[in-house]
């Protein structure tokens, strides 16, 4: 029978602590990839991509690395090439044409004619009855018509008492006014009370004359 002795080794003095992290990591071993800014892929470089997968038979992955984009991009354009013989992209984005035609400008112009004071919203509203428009058109769209496409400015209305334009309340705020600049008053003892501007800087947007 043979005996094998094994000899101890005295451990350094040095502490150890115990992890519970595996000895062995997976990682990723592909390269990164640096995107192109916004992605975009003329049709020139589409052209080319196709020229060494199908007609070189060169690897996509290849490709990819070469033209520093992602494979399945390179994937994409090869399998939209096979399928349907298209290199150029397609157009990006919506229709832009506006639904408002000339005939429905000459109508909203000629009810604004009429009586400039109709809200957008009565001219939408007709607009989409009168032409039987389907879908109607949005009130927004109506309101950028007018802005962009006729001669009228949209302005916001309120609804002001008769007696505000009388002659005589006129006649009244005339005399006050000259009284205030003709008066023995000093104008530093005035108090402005509520929308009363007295600065170009401070003055409110909307407001009543005195």
């Amino acid at each position: 029978m043979h005996v094998v002795v094994l000899q101890s080794f005295p451990l350094p003095s040095t502490q150890y602590s115990i992890s519970t992290r595996p000895s062995h990591t997976l990682r990723n071993t592909m390269p990164a990839i640096r995107r192109r800014k916004n992605n975009k892929i003329d049709n020139t470089t589409r052209e080319r991509i196709i020229e060494l997968v199908v007609d070189q038979g060169m690897t996509m992955a290849l490709v990819a690395r070469n033209f520093n984009i992602p494979p399945s991009t390179v994937r994409s354009i090869v399998s939209t090439f096979i399928q349907t013989s298209r290199i150029d992209k397609l157009p990006r984005g919506r229709n832009r044409h506006s639904r408002v035609e000339q005939v429905h400008l000459d109508w909203l112009t000629e009810n604004m004619d009429d009586f400039a004071g109709r809200p957008v919203q009565w001219l939408t509203t007709k607009l989409n009855e009168h032409f039987q428009i389907q879908p109607p058109i949005a009130q927004r769209t109506v309101d950028k018509a007018i802005n962009k496409l006729t001669a009228y400015t949209l302005k916001l209305m309120r609804v002001e008492p008769e007696r505000y334009n009388d002659p005589e309340r006129i006649e009244g705020r005339r005399q006050w006014a000259e009284n205030v600049l003709h008066g023995p008053g000093n104008m530093n003892h005035f108090v402005y009370i509520d929308e009363a501007g007295f600065n170009l800087h401070i003055t409110c947007k909307y407001g009543w004359a005195p």
